[in-house]
């Protein structure tokens, strides 16, 4: 079996599958449904194309441009689909997610790549995490941890808590709020209705999964299934369990413009 992993190779296969398989075949002239999620770091993304890939009528590719920008980014969307289309079926609802910089990277404007979706009937869903200061957390704890972004074996326990940079914290902070802004702007632009998600409330509770999920499932017009993932938190809501400077950070970001982030935070 071919390992698809993100490299050029597989970009080069991806971006040329279309012409190994007849257009007809892959089809089979159903009408294809398709979903785009867009979203910023550590917004529980990865949750939740975990969730959606446990629908038998979904799969959810992840960041397509991850590792490096493609110069044929349509022909990387169209070639991946087919070849999923292919291997599961024609019926399936393919999607997958992107942050707008890796939009970027790839030498396309965001009014053309939308464009391009809304073309193609592709329901949009945008992802966003109210909470900065808990993303820019994330973040730091995670690449402190060794970039164990996403885990679902580890307990919490077996990870001693860290020390961060309150400093940095801060500059995170700023980038995630930027980075929101952007989507927001972005999606409220766009001639189509998009389903807007936040982490907080359609996420960060595991008994919201399903009814986060039949939203998805009733865009795109699919039956609702039960949804399941692997994926744990790495994080506790108590600040000292995962920061060894907890009070530290609060007490700096306390003293920004983003104050009202931390004015409940446990430490």
């Amino acid at each position: 079996m071919i390992n698809f992993q993100i490299t050029s190779t597989y970009q080069f296969f991806i971006e040329n599958f279309h012409g190994l398989i007849p257009q007809e075949q892959a089809l089979n002239h159903n009408i294809p449904k398709r979903f785009f999620i867009l979203m910023h770091g550590r917004s529980g993304s990865s949750l939740l194309v975990s969730l959606l890939d446990s629908h038998p009528k979904i799969k959810c590719s992840s960041e397509i441009f991850y590792k490096q920008p493609t110069r044929y980014p349509y022909k990387l969307i169209s070639g991946l689909e087919r070849y999923y289309r292919y291997r599961r079926g024609s019926d399936i609802a393919w999607g997958f997610k992107a942050k707008l910089e890796q939009i970027e990277k790839c030498g396309v404007t965001h009014e053309e790549f939308f464009d391009y979706l809304i073309e193609r009937n592709t329901t949009i869903i945008s992802l966003i995490r109210d909470n900065i200061f808990r993303s820019a957390i994330s973040v730091l704890i995670a690449g402190k941890r060794g970039n164990i972004f996403h885990n679902s074996s580890e307990k919490i326990s077996n990870y001693a808590p860290v020390n961060l940079n309150p400093k940095q914290v801060l500059a995170v902070m700023k980038q995630r709020q930027f980075q929101k802004e952007k989507i927001q702007t972005l999606i409220s632009r766009l001639p189509v209705d998009v389903l807007q998600l936040k982490y907080e409330e359609h996420l960060s509770d595991i008994h919201r999964h399903n009814s986060t999920c039949s939203l998805i499932f009733n865009a795109l017009d699919i039956e609702s299934v039960p949804v399941t993932s692997s994926f744990k938190k790495m994080t506790n809501n108590k600040l000292s369990d995962s920061v060894i400077n907890a009070e530290e950070v609060v007490n700096f970001i306390a003293a920004s413009q983003f104050y009202e982030y931390v004015a409940n935070v446990i430490i």
